[in-house]
């Protein structure tokens, strides 16, 4: 007899790396790409949307078209060692709590006035080895209609058919995840069954207005290893080109997809920050990212160090709408 359990959570998922969760962050932005400030965002008529996206890759995996599934990410935290109900209320009330009812129907329509299909994907937190079985149940989608959530739970090896079918082919990832925001991402990348895809790759925002007119695309790019040396006034894309091409490739693809949909032309953006305790803590660069995927114009910037978050996250938003105009 099947055991239910209500000692659940359901998040959205944070990068980590195993247990260590204490991944560093700029005091002065905190979570930018998660938790940006929505006073600073409601104020200019303003929205934003982090989520994954696909791309039907061509031989060269230089370009091909985006497929119509959009997915935003959710951790299902289950506390013992019991089975979840979907059809309880409690699972509804889970995870209304992390993404409410009215943001779920603002999402879903921006993203069908785009032409595209949003759904979340609850993902249950699971040890990353061994593989799981693919029997096992760690995947529930679920689309918003009309006021209320259809869920559909997913199988291992359904979900592996799922990325397939979206990708257009089955992949191998040359290597495995060191940092991951779900478990199963970090799964996905080391399988080797070549009867799957890693899962897809995302945007970290997409600016839009209460209009639903797209704003712009913004990539958040912490100084890391590669180029940790290397002030944030000195940062550029073209530093990192060798390990990201297929990252801004991908953006570049959804930046004219969206803008086919909308008939205007939205800025691709970097924004360089850093998270180390140093003099650049408080600086900020942000670069347009051209169409041949090269370095184009730039902003660079220091924060007031008394700014709360929320004044930071303002003036970073108002230096984003400078590439706008």
């Amino acid at each position: 007899m099947t055991e239910y359990t209500l000692n659940y959570i359901i998040r959205t998922p944070k990068l980590h790396k195993g247990d260590h969760y204490a991944i560093q962050q700029n005091p002065l932005l905190g979570n930018i790409t998660y938790e940006f400030d929505g006073d600073a965002l409601r104020s200019n008529g303003l929205n934003n949307v982090s989520f994954c996206f696909f791309v039907r890759w061509n031989e060269g995996y230089t370009a091909g078209p985006i497929d119509e599934h959009i997915w935003i990410k959710k951790e299902l935290v289950v506390n013992e060692a019991k089975t979840v109900s979907t059809k309880d209320p409690h699972f509804d009330e889970a995870l209304l709590a992390s993404e409410p009812l009215e943001t779920m129907r603002k999402r879903t329509e921006l993203f069908e006035r785009l032409g595209l299909s949003l759904s979340y994907t609850v993902m249950q937190k699971i040890p990353t080895s061994p593989l799981p079985a693919d029997t096992a149940k760690l995947f529930i989608d679920i689309e918003y209609s009309d006021g209320e959530l259809i869920k559909k739970i997913l199988t291992y090896a359904e979900l592996k058919e799922k990325l397939v079918e979206y990708t257009g082919r089955s992949l191998v990832m040359g290597k495995e995840l060191k940092y991951y925001e779900t478990e199963l991402e970090k799964i996905l990348s080391v399988d080797r069954s070549r009867t799957s895809a890693p899962f897809p790759g995302d945007c970290d925002m997409l600016l839009y207005g209460d209009d639903f007119s797209c704003k712009a695309i913004a990539e958040f790019k912490k100084r890391t290893s590669f180029g940790a040396s290397v002030a944030i006034k000195d940062q550029s894309i073209m530093r990192y080109l060798a390990h990201d091409r297929l990252k801004y490739t991908r953006l570049n693809i959804l930046r004219s997809y969206i803008e086919e949909k909308v008939g205007h032309s939205i800025p691709l953006l970097t924004v360089f920050y850093s998270t180390a305790d140093d003099s650049d803590i408080n600086k900020i660069k942000i670069e347009a990212v051209n169409r041949d995927i090269s370095s184009g114009k730039s902003v660079y910037f220091a924060l007031p160090s008394e700014n709360s978050i929320g004044d930071n996250h303002a003036e970073l938003l108002r230096q984003v709408l400078g590439f706008t105009e």
